[in-house]
């Protein structure tokens, strides 16, 4: 019975407990799944010692139905971040049993600079008067709290300016980031100068301008204390090379002046007569692969040139005549004088017929001729055979009878011959018969014409076209001896 009445008890405080969990308007939340944090609305980066501030924290709550709930810091449970060291923090934010970590970020604070320093032995602490000071090489180093140093460009530094201009010690301070530092600079006089040997000619040409953008002064500023100067650093004089001879030439430095003497010489262009042959023969072309030339200077020095750094303007050998060859080398000409041999007569030895019949071509084809030179400076005679190819031939008009005349010109001298041509001055009538019976015709058809020409083998040519005879009028029925005119 007691039994009965525990079961009972139990079952009615159930009901009443599902009863008080199941009211309308207190619906059960589910359970959370995340928490996304505005990232914005915090900062995630500090120094040590800092004390982080996460107030403005803002955050979404997201439920496992997918509900979300956006909430601040006064709903969220926010963890303590320790910034006593540097390193990767963890911040815990907790809503509800759920906790998610934010990874924040502590630094070291920032040394503070506390002086700068020219590195000793990047900068020279002596200077030529005169010369230009650099401070190219110089290093400086900042030098902060925590006791480490830095180099510094010099980009970024401030720097004194040196005045050459004077001797006597100077001041050289630099300026970075508001602090400073200096060393003492010495600019030292000039006690004597001397030109650079090989930095500037000591010859000149007459007319040149001599390049002194290469000169150097050895500047001494006392024993073991020299400097060389280059030339934009001197004041330079002008040089006069209108003329020939030993000029001088001014330097000057820091108010110190010194002469350099240079030689201006002239100097003429010659031909080597050795190089060219003197004499040549009309139409010949002279060999100039070999010419030479000499420059021969005022003061006795003489400089060969060879053939391919001179320009030759051969002669014109078409004519005779005393002809000038012409050689230039830069601005310098050179000429020599040649004597083309010209011809002295032309003789036809060959190739042309004495006589030709009229009608007939004249050939020259084979025409030969002699060509005779006039003597060379050593009384030699030239003679040579030359052909059509080489003259200019007027041919005769041949068309009529008579004696002609045949010239051929080889460089302006003439030779000529006659030519006979031969006309028919006679003609031969062959018969075939002599005698017809009267009253028959008299047919001519095998009488044969032949033209007799007046050259010396008296040349019969059988007639064929041009022929008349008086065969018509004569009386066939007579018996007697006719005439016949052909």
């Amino acid at each position: 019975m007691k039994k009965k009445v525990l079961i009972l008890l139990l079952s009615t405080l159930a009901l009443m407990l599902a009863f008080v969990a199941c009211q309308p308007g207190e619906p059960q939340q589910a359970a959370v799944k995340d928490i996304r944090v505005d990232m914005n609305s915090i900062s995630t980066e500090f120094e040590v010692g800092d004390t982080p501030d996460f107030s403005g924290i803002k955050a979404t709550v997201v439920f496992e139905d997918d509900t979300t709930k956006d909430v601040t810091a006064s709903e969220l449970t926010l963890g303590k971040v320790d910034t006593a060291t540097a390193g990767e923090k963890k911040l815990t934010v907790t809503y509800g049993d759920f906790t998610k970590e934010i990874t924040i970020t502590v630094k070291e604070k920032p040394a503070v600079l506390e002086a700068i320093k020219i590195v000793a032995g990047t900068v020279e602490t002596t200077v030529y008067k005169g010369a230009v000071f650099s401070t190219d090489g110089m290093q400086v180093e900042a030098i902060y709290s925590d006791g480490t140093k830095k180099s510094v460009k010099l980009a970024d530094v401030t720097v004194s300016t040196i005045d050459t201009s004077v001797a006597g010690e100077q001041t050289l301070t630099v300026t970075y980031a508001g602090k400073t530092d200096s060393i003492k600079i010495q600019v030292l006089g000039v006690a004597g100068m001397n030109v650079v040997s090989g930095t500037v000619k000591n010859r000149v040409m007459v007319g040149d301008t001599l390049d002194t953008s290469g000169l150097k002064v050895l500047v001494s500023y006392g024993e073991d204390n020299n400097v060389i100067v280059e030339a934009a650093q001197l004041t330079i004089g002008t040089l006069d090379t209108t003329t020939a001879g030993e000029k001088k030439l001014t330097i000057t430095y820091d108010g110190n002046t010194i002469e350099y003497t240079v030689n201006v010489v002239s100097v003429e262009l010659q031909i080597r007569a050795s190089s060219v042959r003197k004499q040549i023969y009309v139409g010949e072309t002279l060999d100039v692969s070999k010419i030479g030339a000499v420059l021969v200077y005022s003061d006795g020095i003489k400089e060969n040139v060879t053939t391919a750094k001179l320009t030759v303007t051969n002669i014109d050998a078409s004519t005779a005549g005393t002809k000038t060859l012409k050689a230039t080398f830069g601005a310098l000409e050179a000429t020599i004088e040649v004597e083309v041999i010209g011809v002295e007569k032309l003789d036809i030895i060959g190739g042309v017929k004495d006589e030709i019949l009229l009608g007939e071509t004249l050939d020259l084809s084979a025409i030969r001729m002699r060509a005779t030179y006039y003597p060379d400076e050593n009384g030699r005679v030239k003679t040579e055979i030359v052909y059509l190819s080489d003259v200019t031939l007027n041919t005769p008009d041949v068309s009529t009878a008579g004696e002609k005349t045949v010239a051929a010109t080889y460089f302006g001298v003439t030779g000529e011959t006659t030519v006979k041509v031969c006309k028919v001055s006679n003609i031969r009538v062959e018969l075939p018969f002599h005698y017809v019976q009267a009253g028959n015709d008299i047919v001519l058809d095998g009488m044969k014409v032949y033209g007799i020409y007046d050259n010396a083998a008296k040349t019969p040519i059988l007639l064929e076209d041009g022929i008349t005879t008086n065969v018509a009028e004569l009386d066939k029925n007579a018996v007697e001896d006719k005439t016949l005119v052909v």
